[in-house]
């Protein structure tokens, strides 16, 4: 059983945990906090922008995403650790140009570039330290008419359950209950009630590992995962794409069957690599993703592989 002073501990800094890094947000309205605040722009897409892009994904249409995606500014971007990750975006404040009550997800394809040769607030729209979401019309359209230009927005990824939902977290085998009138320590059940806020990708994963049940934006895809697998020699790449769950991908091993498991480095967006000859074994690989899950496809690259060609594994559960 864990300490009793474990179990204080835990109560008493994860208040303090979620506030520091909680966005800043001009919104009053605790019906709006767990949206943080940013800018959409849009721009005018043809058949052709949907191939290529900062994340690697090529082929936006084979790759299943179309065009809800987004391009994302420097802030949001993380140098391509976003990519593949879902956001809700809601249009606000504009009653002019806003179309009420829709929101639409996007997955994260590219990255809107910074402009240095203007302010970050006259022209910069992607400049650092602004949280910015370029989308195709055809996105922008479905929150807002598109006379709008760039107009204020809201997004989220991840957010707590209403105020006053259960959320239980387990230490070891004891448990603790905690209600709106301050905290008694009893075997049972944590209900912490705090209002609705937005967390961090990383803090949600250390609330997810100690049993809090969070809610998150999913991605809906159709099929596994994908690996497109090429490089040369000794240099191997894979392409990981139509990522269901949080979307993106976080950290990658690849395992032979004349090796144990290794790690691969990022590449660029989500192209991933190991300088190791892979060739003639079955492959198999390990994905983990923003919000803590993991999922291992087990031999989803067969013996036989070859460079240019892609394969099919399971995917996340929702």
């Amino acid at each position: 059983m864990a300490p009793p002073l474990l179990l204080a501990l835990f109560l008493l800094l994860l208040p303090a945990l979620i506030a520091g890094h909680q966005h800043p947000t001009s919104y009053g309205s605790s019906a709006l906090s767990e949206w943080r605040p940013a800018k959409a722009s849009y721009y005018a897409a043809d058949p052709e922008d949907a191939i290529g892009g900062a994340c690697g994904f090529g082929d936006l249409g084979k790759h299943g995403y179309g065009m809800a995606t987004v391009g994302l500014s420097s802030a949001l971007f993380e140098r391509g650790a976003a990519c593949g990750g879902c956001y809700e975006v809601k249009c606000v404040e504009d009653l002019k140009y806003c179309l009420p009550g829709t929101s639409i997800v996007v997955t994260a394809t590219n990255f809107c570039a910074p402009n240095y040769g203007l302010p970050s607030d006259a022209g910069g729209h992607c400049n650092p330290p602004n949280h910015h979401f370029l989308l195709p019309i055809q996105a922008f359209e479905k929150i807002a008419l598109w006379k709008a230009g760039v107009m204020p927005i809201q997004y989220r990824r991840a957010v707590w359950y209403p105020r006053k939902a259960e959320l239980q977290v387990t230490v070891g085998e004891e448990r603790v209950e905690r209600g709106g009138s301050g905290p008694s320590f009893q075997y049972g059940q944590l209900v912490l009630e705090f209002d609705d806020q937005i967390v961090s990708s990383d803090v949600m994963a250390v609330l997810s590992q100690s049993g809090v049940r969070v809610k998150n934006v999913k991605c809906l895809r159709e099929g596994g995962v994908r690996f497109s697998v090429n490089g040369r020699h000794f240099f191997f790449t894979v392409l990981i794409s139509n990522v269901g769950g949080a979307g993106d991908v976080r950290s990658v091993k690849i395992k032979g069957t004349e090796s144990g498991w290794l790690s691969m480095g990022r590449n660029w967006g989500q192209i991933w690599h190991i300088n190791s000859d892979m060739t003639g074994q079955p492959l198999s690989f390990e994905l983990s993703s923003s919000d803590g899950k993991t999922l291992t496809s087990f031999n989803v690259v067969p013996k036989d592989w070859e460079f240019g060609k892609t394969y099919t594994g399971k995917q996340f559960l929702l």
